[in-house]
């Protein structure tokens, strides 16, 4: 299931979704879940594009207003969810919400090998001031953004809007300590910004800009603490030729970057160009050195102008370029080669998606008629009615086109749908709906027949347990955090106080006690059943799961006879290219212990490693806990999720699926094909 099926009832502030994607807005919640909301049609297109979003929930004048977006989440396979004004605004962290909010999974956290310009923010806790120096890195072309030692997390609501999509753009690393993550860069120069420090022109001027580049940014009160910009090579300091007290933060960043961007980019294109500074006596000046002579006049120095290379304009000049350029499409050639090419697009989609794409490409703002449309402003004001009058009639041809086109489009889908949803009306169909087992029931089923065709038995046992039954004979002593109701849920005891002695069983470990108890070894039995933890629901959490735990007692049990079982037991669950690999780990309950992963060539991301569960040798306590001689036997143990396994295997990214009871889901999944 990609999406919410229409008619779904419109969600409000109470409504389970809403509130587990409230969490979101607070740091712990991002963290357990690793997911964050992008709020603003602006953030949410770029999610959509970076391909990161898992739901997106939006009010009804969004749906109306950007259907565009709601369809390309659709399309994408998101989860859509229409809301009441209240619900929108329970998600929403703006005064006046926008209507849409998505929710997304972390971007991918890698530092980029080979990266020659990264900003790396210590000690930055406003999220305006982080996300506008992340929006100024991405715009300059830098390899990587680091949110080093105390600063705010990146996927801070303000940050997110604040950086306006350019988080999606470019990798985003947290760093627990800046220190450390320096060390990376030992081919790098690292530069820390300070007031007071080496003119950064200067540096330029020099060509010591054009190294691969590592710049350190402090906050905006204090800088960089000493410690810290003692790790740099050079402080680098913004010249203030004016009456400003400073610069702020993002504005310095941002000046800082494009200076080291454009030395790095005249590098690499012109490598004969030399920078020259000059000193005057009425004002500075900067000429670039080309080989070409500069001539003196009464009024100054006059400067050559050099068209490619971009540095040598200023900004003002740079504006009256682009203008000029926008200009160029009021020609009616260049209109008419819009017309042209804007039809060609618009035929070749063969889709409603793909027509939504080129509609944006056509007539959207930076379509070549809108910007023509800007530029009649620019032209002289005679010429301004017949230029308008040529725009108007090339964006009337192309929205001609579109909606022709888009005519034959929707009358192509609905004959689909016709044809795909052709209804017998006369065949006689059951007075109720055929459902199907759900797949979480199907899948112990299946575990439960692999081990019983093994020679194992099926342990069952109460959920309400005693405590020594599910910590102390476990060798789980009372001090250890998973015995508080953080982790655990106890039961009362009718007193008001929780003085029972009973829990719900957080494992079924349990069971095998009891088996242990009642048992004389050879023991081989598995215990699968319901367990409980005192999490809440949200995409990969739930306070009520399955666990499957197998347990073996015998002479002469060894970890080979334990891998063996688990590489058997990961074929029947993952398919037969798959196999185990144990990583060493800890667990009060065996001795030796280890993490188990399992290698799954039908993952929906490609091949790769997963990790599964946990696992080792019992521990001798927990045998003599239970009457059997550790001296005579041995035996080994194993712990998996059901829903876990079920989720991988099917590639279901969202637990509240298998949980949610639409009978539609178990119909869909088809686990018992």
């Amino acid at each position: 299931m990609t999406a919410d099926e229409p008619g779904t009832d419109v969600l409000t502030a109470r409504s389970s979704r809403v509130v587990a994607a409230h969490k979101l807005q607070r740091r712990r919640g991002r963290d357990k879940a690793e997911r964050f909301l992008a709020e603003g049609p602006q953030a949410v297109r770029e999610a959509i594009a970076a391909g990161v979003v898992t739901d997106l929930f939006y009010d009804l004048e969004a749906d109306v207003k950007h259907s565009d977006l709601v369809d390309t989440a659709v399309a994408a396979g998101a989860h859509v969810h229409p809301c009441t004004d209240d619900g929108l605004a329970a998600l929403a962290e703006t005064v006046t919400p926008q209507g849409l909010v998505a929710v997304c999974r972390f971007l991918d956290q890698r530092l980029p090998e080979d990266a020659t310009l990264v900003a790396v923010l210590h000690g930055i806790t406003d999220p305006g001031n982080a996300g506008t120096v992340l929006r100024a890195a991405d715009a300059a072309g830098a390899d990587c953004v680091v949110f080093g030692t105390d600063s705010v997390d990146p996927y801070n609501g303000k940050c997110v809007r604040s950086s306006a999509g350019s988080l999606f753009h470019l990798p985003v690393v947290r760093a627990a300590d800046t220190a450390d993550l320096l060390d990376v860069f030992a081919n790098a120069q690292i530069l820390a910004a300070a007031a007071g420090g080496e003119d950064l022109y200067a540096l330029d001027a020099a060509g010591d800009l054009a190294a691969p580049t590592v710049w350190l940014f402090g906050s905006e009160a204090h800088g960089l603490d000493e410690a810290t910009a003692a790790l740099a090579h050079r402080k680098v300091g913004v010249p203030i030729w004016g009456k400003a007290e400073s610069l702020n933060l993002a504005v310095a960043a941002g000046v800082c970057l494009y200076a080291s961007a454009a030395a790095q980019r005249r590098k690499l294109e012109w490598p004969h160009v030399v920078r020259t500074p000059r000193i005057y006596p009425a004002r500075r000046v900067r000429a670039v050195a080309l080989g070409v002579h500069f001539p003196f006049s009464p009024g100054g120095l006059r400067r050559r102008r050099v068209p490619f290379l971009d540095s040598t304009w200023s900004s003002q000049e740079k504006r009256q370029m682009s203008t000029e350029n926008e200009a160029g499409l009021l020609q009616p050639e260049a209109l008419a080669r819009a017309v042209k090419d804007a039809a060609a697009a618009i035929e070749s989609a063969g889709s409603l998606e793909a027509l939504a794409a080129a509609k944006t490409a056509t007539l959207g703002d930076k379509s070549p008629v809108s910007l023509a449309r800007r530029a009649i402003g620019s032209i002289p004001g005679k010429e301004r009615g017949e230029a308008g009058r040529n725009v108007n009639a090339a964006r009337t041809e192309i929205t001609a086109v579109y909606e022709a086109r888009e005519e034959i489009l929707k009358a192509a889908e609905a004959a689909r749908v016709l044809r795909e949803e052709t209804v017998d009306v006369t065949a006689r169909t059951p007075r109720r709906r055929e459902g199907a087992r759900h797949p979480i029931n199907v899948q112990i089923d299946r575990i439960a027949d692999l081990f019983v065709a093994m020679g194992y038995s099926i342990g069952e046992g109460p959920e309400v347990e005693l405590e020594w039954f599910n910590f102390d004979a476990l060798n789980i002593h009372p001090d250890h955090p998973a015995r508080t109701m953080m982790d655990t849920f106890h039961i009362a005891d009718g007193k008001g106080g929780f003085g029972s002695n009973m829990v719900l069983r957080t494992h079924t470990s349990t069971v095998q006690i009891h088996t242990m108890l009642t048992q004389e070894p050879p023991i081989y039995t598995v215990a699968p059943g319901r367990v409980y933890r005192t999490d809440e629901v949200d995409a990969t959490h739930s306070p009520v799961f399955h666990q499957t735990e197998g347990l073996v007692v015998d002479r002469g049990i060894t970890m080979a006879d334990l891998k063996g079982t688990l590489d058997h037991f990961a074929k029947s669950v993952f398919g037969p290219d798959a196999r185990t690999r144990l990583r060493p780990s800890y667990f009060p309950f065996t001795e030796p212990s280890a993490e188990v992963d399992v290698w799954f060539a039908a993952h929906k991301d490609g091949a790769r490693w997963i990790e599964w569960g946990g696992c080792g040798m019992v521990n001798p306590r927990v045998l003599r806990a239970c009457g059997i001689d550790p001296e005579e036997y041995s035996g080994f143990a194993f712990g998996m999720g059901v829903e876990r396994a079920l989720m991988l295997r099917h590639g279901i990214t969202d637990l509240r699926d298998i949980i949610d009871g639409d009978v539609r889901f178990p119909a869909g999944l088809r686990v018992e094909e």
